[in-house]
Formats: structure tokens, sequence, C-alpha cells
């Protein structure tokens, strides 16, 4: 698959990173165009190092690369906490109301990384 990027967006590829994080191991390629000359059209590839792991997803509570049912059991052992009452604090607030309850609960069961949050 081939991006072209528009040059304000050049300037921003350190965030790319923040956004999407390739997985380590896997190959990936950029294509860049900005304006008219040196520079223009070049194109780079490279390897994802495992040298810095990859931020833990969003919903990832227990930090070991999934969503799953034991992300939700963690979740709710702090059902009807505050978030400064809870184990697991802002982690377990999906819903980012200051709570730990069944809304966080739901919103958590919508990013399981396979069926039934299963955990394999």
């Amino acid at each position: 698959m081939r991006y072209v990027l528009p040059a304000v967006l050049l300037a921003l590829t350190p965030l790319i990173g923040m956004v999407s994080q390739p997985v380590p191991g896997h190959s990936f390629g950029l294509f860049a165009e900005a304006g008219s000359g040196a520079g223009v059209g070049q194109q780079g590839t490279g390897t994802v190092s495992p040298e810095k792991p990859p931020r833990p997803a969003f919903g990832d509570i227990d930090g070991d690369g999934d969503i799953d049912r034991d992300d939700l059991n963690i979740l709710i052992k702090d059902i009807n906490k505050s978030v400064g009452e809870s184990k697991c604090g802002d982690v377990c607030d999906i819903h980012i109301d200051g709570m730990i309850n069944t809304e966080d609960l739901h919103k958590l069961k919508e990013y399981c990384t396979r069926p039934d949050c299963a955990t394999k």
C-alpha cells in the first residue's frame, strides 16, 4: 500500500508512531511527496525493532497485549468505586467519568480482542 502525505504532515511524522504502532519484526514502508525539488517521491522501508515495547492498547488493563476476560475481571473487582478508590485507577475508567461502573464494563466488552472476550 502506498501513502502520500501532504507537506504539512511530514513535520508530524514523529507523531505517526503515536497513532499507529507497527508490530515488532514486521516490515513497513512509507512513501512521502512534498512539493517539488530534492526528496520528492523518496521512499523508505524498515523493520520494527522489538527494543521498545509498544504501548498497551486502550482497555488492555493487565498489559498483556489483548483485551479479554482477564481485563474484564480486573475491572469488575472495582465496580462502583471511584477512580481514586479503585485498585486499577483511571485505566479501568473506560467511560472517563471518574467512576468504575457498568458503563465501563459494557464499553470494555466492545473492545475485546476475541469473541466472547475469550482469553485464548
